[in-house]
């Protein structure tokens, strides 16, 4: 009863045990705090992580679709080792992966969002070549500046 006499003293201090109180009421483990319980220590502490897991799984997928940027990480995300990494052994090819994944590049789609003193409308961020919009999917598999590109690098599997 230490941890909740000593917050109730000062309810309005912002310290390491209101912000506990605060963790485990998001987590749903209120009665823990009102009655400074555990029960089964490592049981506790598995639902404490599965319950934080969730709660940021959550979050981060909420965040992401709610997000007006990154519309094909939107498609292919998940919070887990992304194989590509192992598969690519050139770096500076894992690298560019990443970075058209996330976002990170320098395609109208996105280039188009930063210019001043306004940004370009999603509409008028076009491809200089095809004049159609210039995102992720347009550079990977239809601008026909990359044609030759493509050939070489994506097996016909992936092209067609």
């Amino acid at each position: 009863m230490l941890l909740k006499s000593d917050y109730e003293r000062n309810i309005t201090a912002k310290n390491w045990r209101s912000l506990l109180k605060d963790l485990l009421c998001t987590l749903g483990f209120y009665d823990v705090w009102l009655f400074q319980d555990v029960g089964h220590e490592k049981i506790f502490l598995y639902n404490v992580k599965l319950r934080l897991n969730d709660h940021f799984m959550q979050n981060w997928n909420g965040r992401l679709q709610n997000s007006s940027r990154a519309n094909l990480y939107k498609h292919i995300a998940s919070y887990k080792f992304q194989s590509y990494l192992n598969v690519c052994k050139i770096t500076k090819f894992r690298v560019s992966m990443s970075r058209l994944r996330l976002s990170a590049h320098l395609l109208c789609i996105e280039a188009g969002r930063w210019t001043k003193p306004n940004s370009i409308p999603v509409n008028e961020r076009k491809c200089l070549t095809c004049d159609v919009i210039e995102d992720e999917y347009h550079f990977d598999l239809e601008c026909s500046m990359y044609k030759y590109l493509r050939n070489v690098y994506i097996p016909v599997y992936y092209r067609s």
